[in-house]
């Protein structure tokens, strides 16, 4: 990755961002170590490139955690996260730096239906009263652990 955008940079077309999944789960089940991604996170900074973590498939609480990338215990976890699916809303957060600077910029999908945001706040409550991020930590383990003995 470094390498890539070294050879960019060479070209006088520096690389603005990496975007990475946390699981990348359309084209199988494919998992990478949270050494791998703190080591993305690291070229990313050293770059000056934005590292967006793409939770459109993840977020929400699937995997014990309400956002994926909360396993790889990182201090600075990313620049943009997106979300969608689970959620009911597509959306996405930034730090304040990466702000738009007029508004209406992103005038797209991006901009919601205000009235989703109604069940985004119900998703919310469901997944607080009904102590999911525990459950799927629970029987992630109980299914993780049956499939360690079938093997």
């Amino acid at each position: 990755v470094e390498d890539l955008i070294v050879k960019w940079r060479q070209k006088r077309k520096p690389v603005a961002g990496i975007i990475i999944e946390p699981i990348q789960a359309e084209g199988g089940d494919n998992h990478a170590s949270p050494d791998f991604f703190r080591s993305l996170r690291n070229i990313a900074r050293k770059h000056g490139c934005a590292f967006h973590v793409d939770e459109i498939q993840t977020g929400g609480g699937c995997t014990g955690k309400f956002w994926a990338h909360e396993h790889w215990g990182m201090d600075d976890p990313a620049d943009i996260v997106s979300f969608s699916k689970k959620l009911l809303s597509g959306g996405y957060y930034q730090k304040d730096e990466l702000q738009a600077d007029k508004p209406y910029r992103i005038f797209n999908t991006w901009m919601g239906d205000p009235s989703k945001n109604l069940f985004l706040a119900e998703v919310l409550n469901v997944i607080r009263r009904e102590n999911l991020l525990e459950e799927v930590t629970r029987s992630g383990k109980a299914l993780l652990n049956g499939l360690y003995e079938l093997q």
